[in-house]
């Protein structure tokens, strides 16, 4: 679980420095994805 958690961090780290806009950047993961109203849904058709 430890790493997994320090993968998720350094990857958000690296999307962070990537947005030009601050309020593209993901200050937490967990936080992020638990308000996330699209999860679960399948974009299949």
């Amino acid at each position: 679980m430890v790493n997994i958690t320090i993968e998720i961090e350094e990857t958000r780290l690296e999307y962070n420095d990537k947005q030009t806009k601050n309020d593209r950047k993901i200050n937490d993961y967990f936080i992020q994805i638990s308000n996330d109203n699209n999860r679960g849904k399948s974009n299949d058709f």
